[in-house]
């Protein structure tokens, strides 16, 4: 991951008398991330696997997905941050409190009182390495398999 910092200082004239107003100085850093370690995420194709039945419990997920903390996927919902969600999203404080627990019944989200944590094994922005770090020390797993077998007898009894 390459950072990159640039800083930027601009003068404003006046250009009657030529008198320096005021100075503007904006500063901007840069992260370049080799796209090959990332992953998107559709969500309408998970759905179905996670129970996701509302808009509602997905755009709750979305918003914890993008204010993750980077390299962690930790979220902090206090009583503001769910005020303004609860605002964006036009929902009660119960609303969405069910939408979280939604989540966590689906083993999506985990944590309680505010704090919460992304699943890493299916969302993550971050570092792999630090993902893999993560997923040593994490409880929270989530598996999937191919039912094979039924679908072979399936087969195998229409004929």
């Amino acid at each position: 991951m390459a950072i990159t910092f640039k800083n930027e200082i601009h003068d404003i004239i006046d250009r009657e008398t030529g008198e320096l107003i005021h100075t503007e100085n904006s500063k901007s850093w840069t992260h370049s991330i080799k796209s090959d370690k990332f992953y998107m995420v559709f969500l309408g194709y998970i759905d179905h696997q996670f129970n996701l039945t509302s808009d509602l419990a997905r755009k709750v997920l979305i918003w914890m997905c993008e204010n993750a903390v980077y390299n962690t996927g930790s979220v902090s919902l206090n009583a503001e941050k769910r005020r303004k969600l609860c605002e964006k999203l036009n929902i009660c404080n119960a609303a969405l409190s069910k939408q979280l627990s939604i989540l966590k019944k689906n083993n999506l989200i985990s944590g309680k009182g505010g704090e919460f944590m992304i699943n890493p094994q299916i969302f993550w922005k971050g570092e792999m390495g630090k993902r893999l770090e993560l997923l040593k020390d994490v409880k929270l797993r989530v598996t999937f398999s191919l039912d094979e077998d039924s679908e072979e007898q399936q087969n195998s009894s229409s004929e």
